[in-house]
C-alpha cells in the first residue's frame, strides 16, 4: 500500500510539472500581443491595443503586422500596465482616447510602452542605460531596493520579465505619459506672480464687448513669438489654419494657448515635424491647444480630447494641463491667444 502511494504521488508530480511546462512553452511560443491578450491582468491594456483595428477583433496593421508576427525574427519587449493602472483614469478618459479623433494619440501612448528588442533584468536594473521606446520616448528605470521605476511614472510589479515568442513582457503599475518628459511642466511654479498677472487679465478677459473684430488667423500671425507655431500649422494642416479664417459661432468661446518659438525649439521642433511619418501626430499636437472654455469645468480641445484649464479666485486663467500662464493674452471677439512657454501634453495628470 505505502508503495502504491509513493508512486501515485510521483505520478502526481510528474503531472503537475509536465502541465507546468507545457503552460510555459505555450506563453513562450506566442507572439506579444497574443500573450498579452491571454493575461487577464492586462485585459484593459489589450483592449486598447485592440481598438487600433477598430472593429476587425484585432489590433490595427501597425500594431499587428509589427508586434505579432515570428516569422521575422524581431524581438520586442511591452511594458505593459496592469488593470488596477487605469481605474484611477477619469470617467470618459478612454472613450475620449479610443474615439476616432485621438487615434494618433492612443497610438503614440501604446509605442511609447513598446520598445524594440528583448530587454532583460539586467537592463531595467540599470539606471545608466535608457531604453528606447518604438514611440522614440527614452524609459529611464532607477532602482532604489527592491523597487524600479520606469520616468518617475511607473513601477515594475517585478524586475523579472516573462519571455514570449518574440520577446518579452514586464508587468508596471501605471500608464507612461509618453510626453511630459519632453515638454516639461510648470504648473504650480512662480504661483504668486501668476496669481498678479491673472487678476489684471481677468476684467479684460470677460468684457468680451470691448474686444477688436477679426480671425483667430489673423491673430495668431500677428504675434512675433508664434512664428514657429504658424509655420507649423501652415504646413501640416493648410485646411484648419484657412479654417481659423472663419468667425466664430455666437456664444462659443475658444482659447488658445499656443507654445513659443522657444518652446518649440526646446523640443527639437522643426524639419523633423513636418515629416510625412511625423505628420498626423504632430498636426494633432499642434491642434490640440484650441481649448473650448465656453463651459467652465468641462473645457476641451476642439479636437475632443479634455483639457485642465485652472483658474483663479477672479476667474482668470492660471495654467492648463502642463503649462503656466505667465503673459496677457491677445483677445478678439469671443477668442484669447495666450503664448506660453510650454507645448501641452494633452494626457499630463489624466494617466
Amino acid at each position: 500500500m505505502m508503495l502504491f502511494k509513493r508512486i501515485c504521488l510521483v505520478a502526481l508530480l510528474a503531472a503537475l510539472a509536465s502541465s507546468s511546462i507545457i503552460e510555459r512553452a505555450t506563453v513562450d511560443t506566442l507572439p506579444l500581443l497574443t500573450a498579452i491578450s491571454k493575461d487577464p491582468e492586462l485585459s484593459t491594456f489589450y483592449s486598447l491595443i485592440n481598438n487600433t483595428g477598430g472593429t476587425g477583433g484585432i489590433p490595427g496593421p501597425p500594431f499587428e503586422e509589427r508586434f505579432n508576427i515570428l516569422a521575422d525574427g524581431r524581438k520586442y519587449t511591452a511594458f505593459a500596465p496592469i488593470n488596477s493602472a487605469f481605474e484611477a483614469l477619469q470617467p470618459g478618459l478612454a472613450a475620449a482616447l479610443t474615439a476616432p479623433a485621438s487615434y494618433v494619440l492612443l497610438e503614440a501612448i501604446l509605442r511609447t510602452h513598446i520598445a524594440e528588442g528583448l530587454v532583460t533584468t539586467e537592463e531595467v536594473r540599470n539606471s545608466e542605460k535608457p531604453v528606447i521606446s518604438i514611440e522614440g520616448i527614452p524609459l529611464k528605470f532607477a532602482s532604489e531596493g527592491n523597487t524600479i521605476t520606469i520616468n518617475n511614472q511607473a513601477k515594475l510589479v517585478s524586475a523579472h520579465g516573462t519571455t514570449v515568442g518574440n520577446g518579452a513582457i514586464f508587468k508596471i503599475t501605471s500608464i507612461i505619459d509618453p510626453l511630459v518628459s519632453i515638454f516639461g511642466t510648470d504648473v504650480n511654479k512662480n504661483g504668486s506672480a501668476i496669481a498678479s498677472a491673472r487678476r489684471r487679465q481677468a476684467k479684460k478677459i470677460l468684457e468680451y464687448e470691448l474686444r477688436p473684430s477679426g480671425t483667430i488667423a489673423s491673430v495668431l500671425s500677428s504675434l512675433p513669438d508664434l512664428s514657429t507655431y504658424v509655420d507649423l500649422l501652415n504646413a501640416t494642416s493648410p485646411a484648419f489654419f484657412n479654417f481659423l479664417d472663419s468667425s466664430l459661432p455666437a456664444g462659443k468661446y475658444i482659447s488658445i494657448f499656443a507654445p513659443s518659438n522657444a518652446a518649440l525649439a526646446a523640443v527639437g521642433q522643426g524639419a523633423k515635424a513636418i515629416q510625412p511619418s511625423n505628420q498626423p501626430f504632430t498636426s494633432y499636437l499642434l491642434e490640440y491647444p484650441f481649448i473650448d472654455t465656453t463651459l467652465v469645468g468641462s473645457e476641451k480641445s476642439i479636437v475632443g480630447f479634455p483639457a485642465a484649464v485652472r483658474r483663479d479666485g477672479d476667474g482668470a486663467v492660471t495654467s492648463v494641463n502642463n503649462a503656466a500662464v505667465k503673459g496677457e493674452p491677445k483677445c478678439m471677439g469671443n477668442a484669447c491667444v495666450y503664448v506660453i512657454d510650454r507645448w501641452l501634453d494633452p494626457v499630463f495628470g489624466l494617466l
